[in-house]
């Protein structure tokens, strides 16, 4: 694998944090809003977000979202990610 390959693998594969990590801090300010939910069922949920668990859960949910969004679920660069 060439440097340049490994490069633009690398480049996709930021791309698909940086998008995990932004929804996940959106789902955070949601959460904070008044939702009628209580402190502790918030926090937890929050605390559910910043585990591996968490983390992989959300990734899979872009990732099925993305898949049904007719523009993108043909673009080469949305099936990398």
């Amino acid at each position: 694998m060439g440097l340049k390959e490994d490069a633009g693998k690398a480049v996709y594969r930021v791309a698909g944090h940086k998008v995990t990590a932004g929804s996940k801090a959106f789902i955070r300010m949601i959460l904070k809003k008044n939702l009628g939910w209580s402190k502790e069922r918030i926090k937890m949920t929050i605390g559910l977000l910043d585990t591996p668990f968490g983390t992989a859960a959300c990734s899979c949910f872009i990732a099925l979202v993305l898949a049904k969004v007719p523009v993108l679920n043909k673009d080469p660069r949305m099936i990398k990610l």
